[in-house]
């Protein structure tokens, strides 16, 4: 869900109707967050309580 539709097709296991500009999430595409992140020294926790403070992470995949 990458949030460029209203609803995303993935989750009626459709295929993306707008491949082009989907943004998928790292973990969507076979990245471990945690080992990526790390290598960048940047906090990053599993979170015990829906009340914590998230760490927001991007990435820019060039092909």
């Amino acid at each position: 869900d990458c949030a460029i539709c209203q609803e995303c097709a993935g989750f009626r296991e459709k295929p993306c109707v707008d491949p082009k500009r989907a943004r998928p999430a790292f973990h969507s595409v076979g990245i471990d967050v945690f080992a990526t992140v790390k290598q960048f020294d940047l906090p990053l926790a599993t979170l015990k309580s829906e009340d914590e403070v998230q760490n927001w992470y991007s990435a820019v995949f060039v092909e």
